[in-house]
């Protein structure tokens, strides 16, 4: 189950992080740094991309939009300040989630947020949890889900690709490291 990202994405794009895995606890100031980052971007009306990141950081945050996202494009984001240098390529427009502001005219982020509500909601209610190890995997499948929702035949293509693709062996997929 995996999508094919070869065009990029344009139009009105929104993009914005999360992280998987564990409660958020308030009391220690760090726990986000515990957990995997993910970011993603949407397209308005069309495809979705998400991609686990190796941290929270401006340059990995730039690596995947750069990869994903045609230059020139609307770029609607929160206030996170990695996105501030990855603004400069695109016509970036934000909202402040810290001062309650969600939407501005045609600025928000809600589609992406939408995505990633569906994507913890089926890990929660389908898989209960996901290791890091796998979860570029799960991140496959819900995209590939999310991009086909509209397809009447995603049945029969996603049956078509399971038949016609290379088995994971069970040894590859549980090996550590």
């Amino acid at each position: 189950m995996k999508c094919d990202e070869t065009e990029k994405l344009k139009g009105i794009v929104e993009a914005d992080e999360t992280f998987i895995g564990g409660r958020f606890d308030k009391r220690r100031k760090r726990a986000s740094l515990e957990k995997p980052c993910v970011v993603g971007v949407i397209q308005r009306g069309g495809p979705v991309r998400a991609q686990k990141i190796p941290s929270r950081v401006a340059r990995a945050f730039a690596a995947f939009l750069k990869e994903s996202i045609e230059p020139g494009t609307r770029l609607m984001t929160d206030d996170y300040g990695g996105y501030k240098k990855v603004g400069r390529e695109f016509e970036h427009k934000t909202v402040q989630h810290k001062k309650l502001q969600y939407v501005e005219g045609l600025t928000h982020t809600n589609s992406i947020e939408n995505f990633w509500l569906l994507f913890k909601r089926g890990v929660v209610g389908s898989f209960h949890k996901v290791s890091e190890k796998h979860l570029d995997r799960y991140l496959g499948e819900f995209v590939y889900r999310f991009n086909g929702r509209k397809d009447d035949n995603l049945f029969y293509a996603t049956l078509k690709n399971m038949v016609n693709e290379k088995a994971l062996p069970f040894e590859q997929l549980t090996k550590t490291a």
